[in-house]
């Protein structure tokens, strides 16, 4: 396939990524996600975490609220609030977690 479904695992990390970021920040959640691809996390509060420090300074109970009313809605996030797309992920999975994550930001209040 010559790379093929790398690149579309790509695109559809980025189309989630920007999607999620779009609705923390309509709804005002202090949470951003940081993505080199099919592979990221979501973090909290939305800043660029550049060492361990920056790390623990992280609002962990913020984060594992979200993740916990994620599973609610049937979406699950490795440990960490790390998300991994794989080749049998399609475009309906990406509108369905974000479908979601828009429910869990109504219901959290922000």
């Amino acid at each position: 396939e010559n790379g093929r479904a790398l690149r579309r695992m790509a695109e559809m990390g980025v189309h989630l990524g920007r999607g999620l970021d779009a609705l923390f920040q309509k709804y005002s959640f202090p949470m951003k996600s940081n993505r080199p691809g099919p592979i990221f996390t979501l973090h909290s509060p939305p800043r660029d975490i550049r060492n361990y420090r920056d790390y623990m300074k992280l609002d962990f109970d913020l984060m594992r609220r979200f993740q916990k009313e994620m599973l609610l809605e049937g979406i699950w996030f490795m440990q960490r609030m790390n998300l991994m797309l794989s080749a049998a992920h399609e475009e309906n999975d990406i509108d369905v977690t974000l479908g979601a994550a828009e429910k869990v930001l109504r219901r959290m209040g922000r």
